[in-house]
């Protein structure tokens, strides 16, 4: 499903929620109340409700007036979204994703590394990222930051190791991009 389907397909409503059937990352939807009733319960969805705005409540809004803390917020965001696709992808559909990291995973350990070192590397990332940016408490960015420069040392290794290929050099300064903005955004962010 995606996010155009759940706004305009009929099939969906309101107030329930929709995932994958049972046992299954991946593939058709379902009202999950069909597999935990309890997700039906209106009290349950009131609670959660309730739980999720006195969360924003608590935690200090940032300053809107200014715009260089919007700018950061803004790329520290597109950041965790692109993050967050890469793990999701690599977790749920490695198939997906062998032309990306340029792989060919050797049956299920293959596919088991993808899900489970790239796939848990990306969102780990996400996690740090979106703690950061809830609690304002931003050095997770840092380690997410380090993360990618060491992403990056590592193509530049690959480079004089094995040789040039013009492929590697998008990534490369994605990672390096990444790791400015998070940096940056810590220092700005945290003072």
């Amino acid at each position: 499903m995606d996010g155009v389907d759940g706004l305009l397909n009929a099939r969906f409503e309101s107030g329930h929620f929709y995932a994958s059937v049972e046992g299954f990352p991946t593939g058709d939807v379902v009202d999950q109340a069909t597999i935990d009733a309890d997700l039906a319960s209106p009290t349950y969805q009131d609670n959660a409700n309730q739980a999720v705005h006195h969360f924003l409540r608590s935690n200090p809004t940032p300053n809107r007036g200014n715009p260089m803390e919007l700018t950061f917020q803004f790329l520290t965001g597109v950041v965790t979204l692109m993050l967050t696709g890469l793990g999701l992808m690599s977790m749920f559909a490695p198939r997906r994703m062998l032309a990306n990291f340029a792989v060919e995973p050797a049956g299920a350990p293959g596919f088991s590394t993808i899900r489970s070192v790239i796939g848990g590397m990306f969102l780990t990332c996400v996690v740090l990222l979106v703690q950061g940016q809830a609690t304002g408490q931003t050095l997770g960015f840092i380690v997410v930051a380090i993360l990618m420069a060491v992403i990056a040392f590592g193509r530049i290794v690959s480079i004089f190791a094995d040789g040039f290929d013009k492929a590697v050099i998008p990534p490369l300064i994605v990672e390096l991009v990444i790791t400015a903005v998070l940096m940056a955004a810590h220092t700005y962010l945290a003072s």
